[in-house]
C-alpha cells in the first residue's frame, strides 16, 4: 500500500505502474469499488466520450498484447451474469 502524508493540500502524480501494483493488491470488493468510481467518473465525460476513449486506448502503440488480453478477460467477465 501506497502510504502518503503531507501537512499541505498539493496535487501528486502517481504514474500508471502505481496505480496498478495498488488495483493488484486489491481484493475483489476493493477492485469493484474501484470500477463503481471508473463508472461515475465516466458519466461526466459527456455523450460518446467513453467508447471514444476506448478506440483511442486501443489504437495507443505502448499498449502491449498482454495488456489487450487483459482488456479483453475483462470484458469477457463482464458479460458473465
Amino acid at each position: 500500500m501506497i502510504t502518503r502524508n503531507f501537512n499541505f493540500t498539493e496535487k501528486i502524480y502517481v504514474d500508471p505502474k502505481e496505480i496498478a501494483s495498488e488495483f493488484c493488491e486489491m481484493g475483489s470488493k476493493e477492485q469493484a469499488l474501484f470500477f463503481n468510481e471508473i463508472a461515475l467518473l465516466v458519466k461526466t465525460w459527456g455523450c460518446g466520450a467513453f467508447p471514444f476513449q476506448m478506440q483511442a486506448l486501443l489504437e495507443e502503440e505502448s499498449l502491449t498484447p498482454e495488456a489487450r488480453h487483459i482488456m479483453r478477460t475483462i470484458g469477457e467477465y463482464g458479460e458473465v451474469s
